[in-house]
């Protein structure tokens, strides 16, 4: 059971994140999904078809302010530990995925911030004392405890920075 406890505690965390409970007793001001006891996907329609997307390539064009950078880590997270609480669909891990944004400033304060909150707090454990994750942050690599790793980097570090490189993905 050593084992499969930090898989379990996982697939609980995507989960957690992924459905939201709601009441009709709710008194939440402009809460959308209350009025009736239902459980409902956190996403909207457009993100959920993007997460439950499996081919290749997938492309998310929106406006301003609608969940794409959420949305994104959220389906690298899943991707990172091996399950898409949407689909119940396993996929191998270890993995190595690059979320990629357009400064240094944009993956500091928005793409690392993001992949923080959504994921339990770094010092979290999932099974004895196994950390669910740590982060270098001299080199930005985030380390999950199944052997998956995630880096963020900048376009503005220059081409030769996404060269030679063998992953399984870059957002």
């Amino acid at each position: 059971s050593n084992v499969i406890e930090p898989w379990v505690n996982a697939i609980k965390h995507l989960q957690s994140i992924a459905w939201r409970g709601h009441s009709k007793d709710c008194t939440v001001a402009g809460c959308i999904g209350c009025g009736e006891d239902a459980i409902r996907s956190y996403f909207h329609a457009k993100q959920c078809e993007y997460l439950i997307h499996d081919g290749r390539e997938a492309w998310l064009i929106t406006s301003r302010r609608r969940g794409k950078t959420e949305v994104a880590v959220f389906r690298v997270m899943c991707k990172l530990l091996g399950y898409n609480p949407l689909t119940n669909d396993f996929t191998p891990t270890p993995q190595h995925w690059w979320i990629a944004g357009l400064d240094f400033p944009m993956v500091r304060d928005a793409l690392l911030d993001t992949f923080q909150r959504l994921m339990p707090p770094e010092t979290t454990k999932w099974g004895n004392d196994m950390e669910a994750w740590g982060l270098a942050k001299t080199d930005m690599i985030a380390h999950i405890f199944n052997g998956s790793k995630l880096g963020f980097k900048s376009c503005d570090s220059g081409p030769s920075k996404f060269q030679s490189v063998g992953l399984d993905g870059v957002h």
